[in-house]
């Protein structure tokens, strides 16, 4: 039975996505604490922390910086595998197995691709 709680459960939407975190136990223990006496939830706290630090980033780079930043590091990551007879094509497979493991959208993984392979191209 819950006696202070203010708020139910928000109905997941299709718009949101789960992540998780580890955070030290007094941090743990002060959101705890916090949301519980200002009857929000972790979720609209830490949703709050994470868009503020997502607007901060945006005035550095832009999300086509980063997917250059990812598609250059990738063809590095490619000229160092372990595996020498690996083929561009079998990489870039990979590659898109990786990025959509990593939650990536279709339009997204298949730029980076591109971009990595423009460079590759660029080299002869």
């Amino acid at each position: 039975m819950t006696l202070i709680k203010k708020h139910t459960k928000v109905a997941r939407s299709k718009e949101a996505s789960f992540i998780g975190l580890y955070v030290k136990k007094e941090v743990a223990s002060f959101l705890n604490l916090y949301s519980l006496a200002k009857g929000i939830t972790k979720s609209e706290i830490m949703s709050k922390l994470i868009s503020d630090w997502k607007y901060d980033r945006l005035r550095d780079c832009t999300d086509d910086e980063l997917i250059t930043e990812i598609a250059k590091s990738s063809l590095e990551a490619f000229h160092t595998l372990p595996k020498r007879n690996t083929t561009f094509y079998s990489f870039c497979n990979m590659l898109r197995v990786e990025l959509k493991n990593r939650g990536l959208t279709q339009t997204v993984i298949d730029e980076i691709v591109k971009q990595t392979t423009d460079e590759k191209k660029k080299e002869g």
